[in-house]
């Protein structure tokens, strides 16, 4: 398995994450080539999320020394752009814990999405280290069956959707809060932040917007 790299930063200049969160890009490697916007309407693939995402060069040694250096109680966003460590549908799960234990080590609240598959029981073990994972789903089906598992769940749907959503199983889907409201940044809400039963639908944003439909059931 290859050696996921790493790029990070404060994002005092974001709008949207807020003064107080920081920033880990991962290398494209990680991404699963199951997801759905892979290498195609990813909003990543354009714009300066692009151009900090391609500087994702540094070692996991670095990563940690610079989580040492956060302020205690801070908020970490995890894979701004990439997935989780290793190579495309794969979890290098040793990386990924060294990461969660270092975040809780030093105080910290991290947060992340990933298309990857994993386990109830990894989601409930990272969450207790401060670590929270967010399932990203592609079809209305695979979001039920991560909810009524116990994980965290987010979609990405198109530029035109409701606030709110029930799925055919009956689990409840709202917007992302910030979408709606530009004064609200992330550390503010922290939605994503915390064990849920309520999925949270991101309205498609950047250059490629258009080009994404409405997942399917």
């Amino acid at each position: 398995m290859n050696e996921t790299r790493f790029f990070f930063s404060s994002s005092r200049a974001n709008r949207k994450l807020g003064a107080a969160i920081y920033s880990i890009y991962s290398s494209r490697s990680s991404c699963p080539s199951t997801c759905a916007l892979y290498r195609g309407a990813c909003y990543a693939e354009g714009g300066p999320v692009r151009l900090q995402w391609n500087k994702a060069t540094r070692s996991l040694s670095e990563l940690l020394k610079w989580l040492d250096g956060i302020p205690q109680n801070s908020i970490v966003r995890y894979g701004v752009a990439g997935d989780l460590p290793g190579d495309d549908v794969e979890i290098d799960y040793d990386t990924l814990f060294t990461i969660a234990r270092r975040i809780f080590s030093n105080g910290l609240t991290c947060f992340a999405y990933t298309h990857k598959k994993i386990s109830p029981d990894m989601v409930k073990k990272l969450a207790e280290y401060g670590f929270i994972i967010n399932r990203s789903c592609d079809s209305w089906s695979e979001l039920d069956a991560a909810v009524n598992n116990g994980i965290p769940s987010v979609i990405v749907v198109p530029v035109d959707f409701p606030k709110k959503y029930v799925t055919q199983s009956g689990n409840v889907v709202i917007t992302c809060p910030q979408q709606d409201n530009k004064d609200l940044t992330c550390a503010k809400c922290r939605l994503c932040m915390r064990p849920r039963h309520t999925s949270i639908a991101f309205r498609a944003h950047g250059a490629r917007a258009r080009k994404i439909a409405a997942p399917q059931l």
